[in-house]
């Protein structure tokens, strides 16, 4: 893989997110994406599927105020 080839990040649709996070959340080996706004109870998030690229954004609603990530 050419880690230096231009790869298209996804648009976050929390504008502005303050909290952004990358690990893996999903149990699938691969690294994810996870974009918020701090006090509000929804993230976006984006699974890598390990080649580089991710999936389209999935809505997480956690029903709590999130205050750090």
């Amino acid at each position: 893989m050419n880690y230096l080839a231009r790869k298209r990040m996804p648009s976050v649709a929390y504008t502005p997110s303050d909290l952004l996070g990358a690990g893996e959340f999903d149990a699938d080996s691969h690294c994810d994406l996870v974009a918020t706004r701090r006090g509000y109870g929804e993230s976006a998030c984006w699974r890598g599927d390990g080649q580089g690229h991710f999936e389209p954004q999935a809505a997480i609603n956690t029903q709590a105020r999130i205050t750090a990530l």
